[in-house]
């Protein structure tokens, strides 16, 4: 089963989440790739995706939203999962909701959404963005935890290998539900 893990990112967290999610499903057995959303012309070849965004006042980057939206009917015929990245310290800020992402689900009846904690460092940002990370009093530091993202994934891949097995493979009880 071949498996798209796109993803917005502009400073790269966001981007080795990814990476971390298309690792656990290739030791899975997987055929997972992941790209940069801006990249990914065509879907037509993935059995499954799992799409990702950093989320910046409670929006995904436009890549990531303008992947959903345009591959809209194609993602709607395969099983799809989508996750957030953002809030940062402890208590995790901003406090918003996951926003956008819980929207997507609606839009490509995904399997459902999750918001991950982000990274901060602050000499990656520009001006303007380091005086609305000043404003929120957000905190700097990583703040991803590897263990969620790698336990997500991995109920990812537990659900795939369900759907791929053919229905006379499947046990009994699980082939009547």
């Amino acid at each position: 089963m071949k498996v798209l893990v796109a993803v917005g990112s502009k400073y790269g967290a966001t981007r080795e989440i990814a990476q971390t999610v298309a690792e656990v499903l290739r030791d899975f057995g997987f055929d997972a790739v992941w790209h940069d959303a801006k990249d990914v012309e065509s879907v037509e070849s993935f059995d499954a995706a799992i799409i990702g965004s950093a989320v910046y006042g409670g929006f995904w980057r436009r890549d990531a939203s303008s992947l959903v939206h345009d591959h809209a009917e194609e993602f709607q015929k395969i099983p799809v999962w989508l996750f957030s990245s953002g809030p940062v310290g402890l208590p995790p800020r901003p406090t918003e909701p996951a926003g956008e992402g819980d929207s997507l689900v609606d839009v490509i009846n995904a399997y459902g959404h999750i918001m991950f904690s982000g990274y901060l460092n602050p000499d990656r940002l520009n001006f303007g963005e380091r005086a609305i990370v000043r404003g929120l009093k957000a905190s700097v530091g990583d703040y991803r935890e590897w263990g969620q993202v790698k336990n997500w994934a991995r109920e990812i891949a537990h659900q795939l290998t369900k759907i791929s097995q053919p229905k006379s493979e499947m046990p009994r009880e699980a082939a009547s539900e």
